[in-house]
């Protein structure tokens, strides 16, 4: 055992995973990147682009996909500028994201035999078209769901949840690992916890909190394949609200 950890690369376990690392180095990038947008300081730009290029050598060297895919999404988000953020800052286009990270996998199989779709897989990303076993994984959530609570879920990391799915009871998914744990009334308040985090009502959204906003939608798009929905995005998600919330007090004082 002490051998086989001793191969692998060390910069993946910085904090526990290279998954976690990932989602770590994409939210110091958003702070970073909120930082450029307070100070508007030409060294600041200079810092962030650097902290982009090490991060992306990183997550090449860590050899996560789905922390490089999720990276690049949020460097997009941050290109296309303000106008695209402020429309996805609002709480209802958060909530249909998250829920949609869900009801993709209905449609998954099927997307997955588009030809161009495998070329990319397994040409481009050097994958199965399983992605990595993930589609059996996501079949034996109907096994939990008729042999647990559907209202309460089968529990954190349960029994019920190691036997039937195994790989640690990870389902690879964030919101269905949210339902299966905690059942339909979990997966219902962490919907809630959503809505309520960007349900703001600021006459005008912050651009300091738009940096954050691209952060949130990165782990929405890693959810999709992995459970991204941690406690590194609540933190994600309550540095949002608090942005918001102090510009918020800022409007109602200069009333």
């Amino acid at each position: 055992m002490s051998m086989l950890i001793q191969e692998r690369n060390t910069m993946e376990y910085a904090f526990g995973s290279k998954f976690m690392t990932s989602y770590i180095i994409l939210l110091m990038t958003g702070l970073f990147y909120t930082q450029c947008l307070l100070t508007n300081h030409s060294k600041d730009k200079v810092k962030f682009y650097f902290i982009v290029l090490a991060s992306f050598f990183a997550l090449i060297y860590m050899e996560t996909i789905t922390g490089l895919i999720s990276y690049l999404a949020f460097i997009m988000l941050c290109i296309f500028g303000k106008k695209i953020l402020r429309l996805l800052s609002n709480p209802y286009f958060f909530v249909i994201a998250v829920i949609s990270s869900l009801l993709i996998l209905l449609t998954l199989s099927a997307i997955l035999q588009i030809g161009g779709v495998q070329r990319i897989i397994t040409g481009i990303l050097h994958k199965d078209i399983t992605l990595t076993d993930r589609m059996r994984y996501y079949s034996r959530a109907l096994h939990v769901f008729n042999s647990g609570n559907i209202w309460f879920g089968a529990g954190y990391a349960s029994s019920l949840l190691r036997n039937s799915i195994g790989l640690g009871s990870n389902i690879q998914n964030g919101l269905l690992q949210h339902v299966l744990s905690y059942g339909v009334l979990g997966g219902i308040a962490f919907i809630i916890i959503c809505f309520r985090g960007l349900n703001i009502k600021c006459a005008k959204i912050p651009d300091e909190s738009l940096g954050i906003i691209a952060v949130l939608y990165a782990f929405v798009l890693a959810a999709i394949v992995e459970v991204s929905y941690n406690h590194v995005f609540l933190l994600t998600l309550f540095l949002a609200y608090g942005m918001q919330q102090t510009v918020l007090k800022v409007e109602n004082n200069q009333v």
